[in-house]
């Protein structure tokens, strides 16, 4: 386990891969590597109930990519507020799928581990509210 100071991770690339990235795994590589081992990170994090837009976000995304997989809904996610960051997972019926999003950019990746396929499926998150306009 690393231990770097909070405020020293590299969130504005995390973000900046969040928003921009097309390899979704190696966006999840980079927070494994950058912050899931980070003991300041897991110090930081707390328990939240799951964000409205995570969770509405996210349930079309599982039955659109992992159609086989029911929805479980127990959800263990927490949150770094300085960071502005939300990690966890989700308990489907056979699989656990792991969740990273950042509320204020309203992106995000999910994944999902093919066992049988060994190999692991992802998705963004994206979520804009249906009443949002652009300027």
């Amino acid at each position: 386990m690393t231990d770097v100071k909070l405020l020293d991770l590299p969130i504005n690339e995390l973000k900046r891969q969040l928003a921009t990235s097309n390899d979704l795994g190696e966006v999840m590589r980079f927070f494994f590597n950058h912050f899931a081992e980070n003991r300041s990170f897991i110090e930081a994090s707390h328990r939240i109930q799951v964000p409205e837009a995570l969770r509405e976000g996210i349930r079309p995304l599982i039955a659109k990519y992992w159609p086989k997989q029911t929805f479980v809904g127990e959800w263990a996610v927490a949150e770094v507020t300085l960071l502005g960051l939300v990690h966890g997972t989700i308990l489907l019926d056979s699989n656990t799928a792991v969740v990273l999003w950042a509320p204020s950019l309203s992106l995000g990746v999910v994944a999902l581990p093919n066992i049988e396929a060994g190999e692991i499926v992802y998705a963004r998150i994206s979520i804009i509210k249906a009443n949002a306009t652009r300027q």
